[in-house]
């Protein structure tokens, strides 16, 4: 199955959200940039391959039901992507099936949470025990950069109640971000 990213992420406040672009990638190839004005409404998106051959597909909509779409090739990949995956949104107890803007969305948010992560590791040590809740996306900190000393303090304290230290998780990419400078 392929694996979708995003890059280029830009956005500045909208009146109903913020207003953004960001583009698409399928396996490290970008497919489509996408947009939006920040006013509510649709996300424009616009295919890389748009001026190539439609092809029909089959799809499901919003209400559940097959129907057949005439869209691009890249349009007909990432709707087979998210096909089957679904969300219970706050107000229902009905499981709706996700959108191309429901995946961006939540691409986005997991590359912010990423970013985020990062920025954390750099000054703290960052890590869940196995008793932490983890359906909150709460993370504890202990006010100092990640070292041997600091773990030995931790194995300690919580010995095998440790489930993750994010800090071991990211080194490698945190290594890389720390030789670019």
């Amino acid at each position: 199955m392929s694996k979708y990213t995003i890059n280029g992420y830009k956005s500045i406040k909208g009146t109903d959200g913020d207003a953004f672009n960001v583009n698409l990638l399928r396996d490290g190839k970008k497919v489509a940039e996408v947009m939006y004005d920040g006013r509510g409404g649709d996300w424009d998106w616009d295919w890389c391959d748009r001026t190539k051959p439609r092809i029909e597909f089959e799809r499901l909509n919003g209400a559940g039901d097959r129907v057949m779409f005439l869209g691009t090739h890249e349009e007909a990949c990432l709707y087979a992507a998210i096909e089957g995956k679904t969300y219970t949104p706050p107000w229902s107890d009905e499981a709706l099936q996700i959108t191309p803007d429901d995946f961006i969305d939540d691409l986005i948010n997991e590359d912010r949470e990423h970013r985020e992560m990062l920025k954390w590791c750099k000054t703290k040590t960052v890590f869940r025990l196995k008793t932490d809740p983890t359906d909150t996306g709460s993370w504890s900190t202990i006010a100092a950069p990640y070292s041997p000393r600091v773990k030995e303090q931790m194995l300690k304290r919580y010995g095998d109640n440790i489930a993750v230290i994010m800090n071991e998780v990211l080194a490698d990419e945190l290594a890389a971000k720390k030789g670019k400078k």
